[in-house]
C-alpha cells in the first residue's frame, strides 16, 4: 500500500513524495484445487517447517513458474524445483508426498539450474494419472523459503486455480 511522507525543505515549503512498497505476486504453479497448507498430509509442510506457502491438489500434469526469476535447484529426482524471484524471494515447488522415493520416475524437467524463467513458463511435466493409480499423494506445494520481514497475503486460500495464471499470494516487501 503506498504511503506519503514529507521531507526536505525548500524556499517554497515542504515537498510531498509518494513511496510505493515493493510487492511480489506469485501465481499457482499447477492447475487444481488450492487448500491451506495446514490441511495437507505432510507434517513438514503443514507445520510450516520449511516456510509459509500454499498447497494445491493438482488436476493437471504440468508445473509452471509462479514468478519471474532464476532456477536455483532441480532435484535429482525431479519432484522438486527451487526458484529465486526477481525480487529475491526463494521458493520451493514440491510435487507430491514421498515422491522422492520414485527416483525421478514419472517426472520430466524442462529447465535446468541457472536458467532464467518467466511467470507461466513450463517447468515440469509429470505422470499424474500413473502416479494416482499407484496411490501417490500428489499434493503440490509452493513454499516461500526466505520471507524474513516480508508480509505474505494469500489472495486466494481455497478453490480452483489455473496453473501459471491465477494469483495466489502477494508478498509485501519491506
Amino acid at each position: 500500500m503506498p504511503f506519503f511522507i514529507l521531507f526536505g525543505k525548500k524556499k517554497r515549503g515542504m515537498h510531498m513524495f509518494l513511496l510505493k512498497k515493493k510487492k511480489a505476486v506469485f501465481v499457482s504453479p499447477v492447475s487444481g484445487v488450492l487448500v491451506p497448507i495446514e490441511e495437507c498430509n505432510d507434517p513438514v509442510f503443514s507445520q510450516k517447517l520449511m516456510g509459509e506457502g500454499v498447497a494445491i491438489y493438482p488436476e493437471a500434469n504440468q508445473i509452471f513458474s509462479p514468478c519471474d526469476g532464476e532456477v536455483t535447484l532441480v532435484s535429482d529426482t525431479k519432484h522438486a524445483l527451487g526458484l529465486k524471484s526477481k525480487e529475491g524471494i526463494e521458493v520451493l515447488i514440491h510435487i507430491g508426498i514421498d515422491t522422492v522415493k520414485r527416483g525421478g520416475r514419472g517426472f520430466e524437467t524442462n529447465v535446468m539450474k541457472g536458467q532464467k524463467v518467466k511467470k507461466g513458463d513450463l517447468l515440469i511435466n509429470f505422470d499424474k494419472e500413473g502416479m494416482k493409480e499407484e496411490g501417490v499423494d500428489l499434493t503440490t506445494f509452493l513454499v516461500y523459503l526466505n520471507l524474513q520481514n516480508n508480509k505474505i497475503e494469500h489472495i486466494q486460500t481455497s478453490g480452483r486455480v489455473l496453473g501459471g495464471k491465477d494469483d495466489v499470494t502477494v508478498l509485501n516487501m519491506d
